[in-house]
């Protein structure tokens, strides 16, 4: 890593919101925990403070503060190569246009191999030139760049692109359709139905996908999951999923085409997902559970979840609708109507990220044993911060709205 690229980070904040986090992701890449640090303590710097530059002294204190056990024997040499370099933002445009040039070279000479040790594959090898050709890391220049102010022609946009809808109608009317840009994230406490609530909506998602849905998980044994979507795409209980097999499996396929995504399990890294996204460009991703995703540092574990918030909502922006899911503290324990307040550990870390935050309530009463309580407490997309019940049949995997 050329440190002119830090310093122009650093004196610039324009500089840092456009090619911060491409340069991030070369740093991580580097595989240095010391240039990493730096690079957080950057982000936190203009994060945390409203000054349009920083010097390198101001990074020193932001990294001491933000990572006061940290040995500062190895930083302390960067540092000190920092301060005497000069910022020349011509070796911004440079940097970033050999790293495009190493990107595509890669990229073709993979793909020419696989060409060459199998026979097959030439188109695709082509198809590989021809996007990687076009392909701009530091983004187009001109007109494109920016939105339109016709609001005829804005409104036109939106009622072509109609969006996913929900199975539950409840929540058509509380959220609107999902579209790409938009990451919410839903949250309750353990045993309380969010991998059935996932499998119930997306599975009614999928048949109105052209694209795949990539299910990201941490959580529940991958099969289980499966097992869980099927059942709630046909409406079938596990009895009779089990004594239909292939009837099932034909009419799933049919349904979906197909475009139904899991991992087989285990650690999920930032990297690995946003691999995943490139080779299968999801219409719709689920990220279940999506604090447990690595990859990603700081001492301060409220801002570490800003960093993976903030990271989850530039898929959305990049490929589809994000819906995440993460846990409710011990304050929505045996509670109807949860609220941001409730989100495991964050502070406003999480929040502050999400265009949506639904809350799902559950009450330790056998009166209400299937009834659970859908709290809308953060909604950009309709403005309505709505309350609602919902019925969860379990036997179905499936959430129905009441009568």
């Amino acid at each position: 890593m050329n440190l002119q690229i830090l310093k122009l980070l650093l004196s610039s904040r324009d500089t840092h919101s456009r090619y911060g986090k491409f340069v991030k992701d070369c740093v991580d890449q580097e595989d240095s925990k010391e240039l990493k640090l730096i690079c957080n303590s950057i982000d936190r710097l203009f994060d945390e403070h409203d000054s349009d530059s920083f010097t390198v002294d101001d990074l020193d204190i932001m990294l001491s503060k933000a990572y006061p056990n940290q040995p500062k024997t190895l930083i302390e040499p960067i540092l000190e190569r920092l301060k005497n370099e000069e910022a020349n933002p011509a070796l911004l445009a440079s940097y970033l246009e050999d790293i495009k040039t190493r990107k595509t070279a890669h990229g073709i000479a993979l793909k020419a191999l696989q060409v060459y040790e199998t026979g097959t594959g030439f188109d695709s090898l082509k198809e590989a030139i021809a996007a990687n050709s076009d392909d701009s890391l530091g983004g187009s220049e001109g007109e494109d760049e920016f939105v339109s102010n016709d609001i005829a022609e804005l409104l036109t946009e939106l009622e072509q692109e109609p969006g996913l809808n929900w199975r539950l109608k409840t929540l058509n009317e509380m959220l609107g359709p999902l579209r790409k840009g938009n990451f919410m994230f839903l949250f309750a406490r353990p045993e309380s139905g969010k991998t059935t609530f996932l499998a119930s909506e997306t599975s009614f998602m999928l048949e109105q996908l052209d694209r795949p849905l990539l299910w990201v998980n941490n959580e529940e044994e991958s099969r289980k999951v499966v097992q869980r979507v099927v059942q709630a795409s046909l409406g079938v209980t596990d009895e009779q999923l089990m004594h239909n097999k292939e009837r099932c499996n034909d009419l799933f396929q049919k349904r979906t085409g197909g475009r139904f995504k899991i991992n087989k399990g285990g650690a999920t890294t930032k990297r690995g997902i946003e691999q995943w996204c490139k080779q299968l460009n999801p219409g719709l991703i689920v990220l279940d559970q999506i604090d447990k995703i690595q990859g990603f540092e700081d001492e301060r574990h409220d801002l570490k979840m800003k960093q993976v918030y903030g990271w989850a909502r530039e898929l959305a922006k990049a490929y589809g609708p994000v819906i995440a899911v993460c846990q409710a503290g011990g304050t929505g324990e045996n509670k109807k109507w949860l609220t941001m307040n409730d989100v495991d550990s964050s502070h406003t870390a999480k929040q502050g990220e999400a265009d949506v935050v639904l809350g799902i309530g559950k009450l330790h009463d056998e009166q209400y044993e299937r009834v659970r309580f859908l709290h809308a407490s953060k909604n950009k997309l309709t403005g309505i911060h709505g309350k609602k019940e919902a019925l969860i049949n379990v036997a179905l995997a499936r959430y129905e709205d009441l009568k």
